[in-house]
């Protein structure tokens, strides 16, 4: 009599659930414990035992199955399933069941009759894999062998094994190879009446004729080539005994025998590691497999997604290959290097495109079954991914999904974080295949690669702009400290505000793209048809580099770059406006343009000030002696500061009575604060964004009437060109 018991994976009290079902569990207690520790972590498989003639089938159903009249072949399906995968991958340790046999289970178990003992035919075909096993050692071998095996001694008394010797650290251990006769007969006696014990004990007739006659081909190979010991005596204490184990422990194939021998008795699910370590059996009425769900799941899913990119003309990454194809991404903590693992990475070469995936053993029937414990590797696996340069898109598989929901966004407030995917690949082995379909838009993908690499290439060209900054600067820092004049330190620097600029350029062209903030379009809205060509390029430039490096905290960015573009543009205003009038007074040049020199090329004109300095006006160009040099702000300070100079303006001031104003009493301050800026954290050491934001706010914050500094100072140049070209 045969009673079927049910119990659910990862079952939190199995002795309750027995009992429940009308088992006495006491008897058994010590005898399932061991086994049922594979169902408290997790395992699934089955464990039929005899309890006061009744036999009773004990089925630890994956999450898949639920209990039905139809669970136990479901179940026996998932286990020919689990044999087809492992006989491709060879995923664990269990014992195979070759292909012809695995075709012959799912037939039967696929068949229309459904009389037959499901879970007994499958343990039939697990019987005829083991026996097949025992046959191909007995057909391998003589009767008797002459092994060689190492041996260990003080003295000498074989051969000398000179490899191992030279390695040997305890030179009082002489290492020697001995010679021996493995008599296979001896193996041949204890195989044939193991296999008689089998048909008494195991084999009641419901295996059918397939079975028994598989026993009598290997019971008469074993008579036919080897002497049999007619009075040998074999029991089951005796295949347990330890002078049996040192019977089969010559060599590797020999010790698998006993474990075949032993399989054969339900032993094999009692091994640690199914070859080693043996916990002992006190009857032969049970027969047990166990395997790991989450496992076989992985290797399942692999098995159909390998399809899937071989159909596609794309390559298949499974992090449980033990060869090169492994998924990791290697990163470093504190200089640690580590390594990320996602379970698998299908790569599409042609478009730079990867598809992360992570493979989940669990049923997802509402939204909250999604944890993110699910997800959150697979964010950093993406993230670093993306570092790399991939367009990546990731997936989580689970093997059963009920919400309707496939598409994920992870954020903050209103900003996204991390998308992923879901895709269901189930465990429904009577559908021809899971339909596999990865949803991604390509274009996408590659604009985001695009924008990874730019973002990577800015990183760099920052890094290698601030390096190259620094080397210079701690020159020119040399040279101000042995500078004798005032005069000599504003060309030093000068010509370092030359080589921030030029910086400044190489990073704003390697962007390849321009970010005009609304600060600054409103100032070029208004006055670019009054402003210099070269004044628009600062102020752009300036807000590209400020737009791109303001939140990028993974950079050392030396914000004094853009912000020489700043104090170059109030330069050149000032010398195509203020200096421009100066330089007519002082006949330097005409109203027709403010940098052509009409003064004789020797000639030096100056502007004497109230304290006795003077400030140069006609200093020619360096690259071309008919154009003016223009007037350093260090120098413009000086003049805006002197009243005798402003006073020269009193006929343009009495028209444009505003200004005034703004010439005496708001841009000397501002022109003070721009040059300390220069001078403490550009010239000397490298500008913070703090600091550049500072200057900024001075230039670009409005006042109360809603203008800011550069909008006053244009407006003084516009007016002043109007005053000039009416002269």
């Amino acid at each position: 009599m045969y009673k079927t018991i049910f119990l659910k994976e990862n079952e939190k009290d199995i002795f309750q659930a027995l009992k429940n079902q009308g088992i006495k569990t006491k008897v058994f207690e010590h005898r399932l414990a061991e086994l049922f520790n594979r169902v408290y972590n997790n395992y699934v498989g089955y464990y039929v035992f005899k309890q006061d003639d009744i036999v009773y089938k004990m089925i630890v159903l994956p999450k898949t199955i639920e209990p039905s009249d139809s669970a136990e072949k479901e179940f026996v399906d998932y286990l020919l399933h689990y044999y087809r995968v492992k006989n491709s991958y060879n995923l664990d340790k269990e014992r195979n069941i070759p292909n012809s046999l695995l075709q012959l289970a799912f037939e039967s178990n696929n068949s229309k009759d459904t009389s037959h003992d499901f879970l007994e035919e499958f343990q039939s075909h697990r019987y005829m894999a083991i026996l097949q096993d025992i046959e191909d050692f007995f057909r391998r071998h003589k009767n008797s062998k002459r092994i060689k095996q190492d041996y260990v001694s003080q003295s000498i008394k074989y051969k000398l094994n000179l490899k191992h010797n030279i390695k040997e650290l305890d030179k009082t251990k002489i290492h020697q190879t001995q010679s021996k006769d493995m008599a296979f007969s001896s193996l041949a006696t204890v195989t044939y009446y193991a296999l008689k014990l089998f048909l008494l004990q195991k084999y009641n007739g419901t295996h059918g004729d397939m079975l028994f006659k598989k026993v009598k081909k290997v019971q008469s190979l074993l008579l036919k080539k080897y002497s049999i010991d007619k009075g040998y005596k074999f029991s089951f204490v005796t295949l347990q005994s330890l002078k049996l184990v040192k019977l089969f422990s010559k060599k590797d194939e020999s010790k698998q025998l006993l474990v075949d021998i032993k399989s054969l008795f339900g032993f094999e699910q009692m091994y640690k590691d199914n070859t080693t370590s043996i916990k002992y059996r006190q009857d032969l009425t049970t027969t047990s497999l166990f395997i790991n769900p989450s496992n076989f799941y992985e290797w399942y899913v692999y098995d159909i997604l390998k399809k899937y990119a071989d159909a596609n003309g794309k390559t298949i990454q499974f992090d449980k290959l033990k060869d090169k194809k492994s998924t990791a991404t290697k990163y470093y903590l504190n200089k640690e290097p580590k390594s990320s693992n996602p379970d698998f990475i299908i790569s599409d070469n042609e478009n730079n495109m990867k598809i992360v995936i992570d493979a989940k053993w669990k049923n997802v029937n509402e939204f909250g079954d999604i944890k993110s414990s699910d997800y959150l590797k697979l964010k950093f696996d993406t993230f670093l991914l993306e570092k790399k340069g991939y367009g990546v898109v990731p997936y989580l598989v689970y093997p059963c999904i009920e919400i309707e929901e496939k598409e994920f966004t992870l954020s903050l407030d209103e900003s996204s974080i991390f998308n992923f995917n879901t895709l269901k690949v189930d465990m429904e082995f009577e559908k021809y295949e899971n339909s596999i379909k990865f949803d991604f838009d390509i274009q996408k993908l590659q604009k985001n690669i695009e924008k990874e690499e730019t973002k990577q290439g800015i990183k760099l060209s920052a890094t290698e702009s601030s390096s190259a900054i620094q080397l210079k600067r701690d020159n020119v820092v040399h040279k101000l400290i042995e500078a004798e004049s005032q005069e000599d330190k504003e060309k030093l620097g000068g010509l370092f505000d030359d080589t921030l600029w030029a910086e400044n350029e190489k990073l704003t062209k390697s962007l390849n793209t321009e970010i005009v903030l609304d600060e600054v379009k409103e100032i070029l809205t208004e006055f670019s048809n009054i402003m210099e060509d070269e004044s628009i390029t600062f102020i752009k430039s300036t807000s590209t580099i400020y737009a791109h490096y303001k939140d990028e905290k993974s950079v050392v960015f030396d914000f004094s770059m853009p912000g020489s573009g700043l104090w170059k543009l109030i330069e050149v205003e000032l010398n195509t406006s203020f200096i421009w009038q100066l330089r007519i007074l002082s006949s330097v040049c005409s109203n027709k343009n403010p940098w052509n020199k009409i003064c004789k090329r020797n000639a030096r004109i100056y502007q004497d000030l109230d304290n006795g300095k003077k400030v140069p006006l006609s200093v020619s160009d360096k690259k071309d002696k008919s154009k003016l040099q223009s007037v350093m702000l260090g120098g413009i300070n000086l003049l805006l500061e002197d009243e005798s100079t402003v006073n020269e303006f009193h006929t343009y001031f009495s028209e444009y009575e505003d200004d005034l104003y703004f010439i005496q009493s708001v841009l000397p301050n501002i022109i003070v604060r721009v040059t300390t800026f220069r001078n403490e954290h550009a010239h000397i050491k490298s500008m913070s964004k703090n600091i550049f934001d500072e200057l900024w706010d001075l230039l670009f914050k409005k006042d109360d009437a809603g203008k800011n500094v550069l909008q006053k100072l244009l407006i003084f140049k516009k007016n002043m060109k109007a005053y000039i070209h009416d002269r």
